[in-house]
């Protein structure tokens, strides 16, 4: 948690914990509350950094209780999050960066100087699909793929994507909830549970 931007400025402010739904109101230094419900199997943020909902495979309220939702794997939450493809941005910075990445992961994979030579002839003779890439033109790059003989390269695509910052927020606050309720069931007595 220490690497994350804002979290020492973060406060909770206010919890209401009734039967299955748990409410908690987080600020963040001058800006207006953001509110969480975890309640069922969502999770459901608004406030002034956006909306957003996850829907989870475990009884929300119930598990942040004990301080878990969780957010410390951003990957695995975020693949909970409702509408994700309409949140997530294309990069083109990334996608070069990526690119890159996945070129020498392959490389790293051949032994030979006429394999490696071979690959990176390959790789230029297809590069004129990478051109027009963007978040919207992706067919072009199937087609780069399926050239260079690359399985499974659908893996990739999020790589070439960012979250809005407003989100990476959201994960931050998220963790703030779930130290809150571990830091409050430490000071009552209450067992972790896991």
């Amino acid at each position: 948690m220490e690497n994350l931007k804002y979290l020492k400025n973060y406060k909770v402010i206010e919890e209401i914990n009734i039967d299955n739904l748990v409410k908690v109101s987080v600020i963040n230094g001058g800006w207006q509350p953001v509110h969480f419900i975890f309640s069922d199997n969502y999770i459901t943020c608004y406030g002034d950094i956006s909306s957003y909902t996850w829907r989870c495979t475990w009884y929300t309220a119930q598990q942040i209780r004990y301080g878990r939702c969780w957010a410390d794997n951003p990957f695995y939450l975020s693949e909970k999050l409702e509408h994700q493809q309409e949140l997530k941005e294309f990069d083109d910075d990334k996608f070069t960066e990526t690119m890159e990445e996945i070129k020498q992961e392959y490389l790293d994979d051949l032994y030979t100087k006429k394999e490696k030579d071979e690959f990176l002839e390959k790789w230029e003779d297809n590069e004129c699909y990478l051109c027009g890439i963007d978040g919207y033109r992706l067919g072009d790059l199937d087609t780069f793929f399926n050239n260079m003989e690359i399985s499974d390269y659908y893996e990739y695509y999020d790589d070439f994507y960012v979250w809005p910052v407003h989100y990476h927020i959201a994960l931050e606050m998220l963790l703030v909830i779930e130290e809150y309720f571990k830091e409050k069931n430490k000071a009552q007595g209450v067992e972790n549970n896991d």
